[in-house]
């Protein structure tokens, strides 16, 4: 029996969009103005706490990882699309 295990996000599917959003939606919420797009993004891969308490500040960090969840749960996890090939990738292995 053979067995392949791939990481969904961010190798089969680009989760850009609703990271992005859901990163939107926290910090326009707590009412922090908005870094553009190439600061939010570099919040993708690293501990989201972390990115957060650069972005809104240590103690108030938990309350915009909530509010990220609460969008993410809602409607960040659907947007995303699969990467071109992926289908065709996993047929093949």
């Amino acid at each position: 029996m053979k067995a392949v295990f791939f990481d969904l996000d961010g190798t089969l599917v680009d989760s850009r969009e609703g990271i992005v959003n859901c990163l939107r939606y926290a910090l326009e919420t707590l009412g922090v103005p908005l870094p553009d797009d190439a600061r939010l993004e570099a919040c993708i891969g690293p501990p989201l706490q972390a990115s957060l308490a650069d972005l809104v500040g240590s103690e108030r960090a938990d309350e915009a990882l909530r509010l990220y969840r609460e969008r993410y749960e809602r409607t960040g996890i659907f947007e995303q699309s699969v990467y071109p090939g992926a289908p065709e990738m996993l047929d093949a292995v």
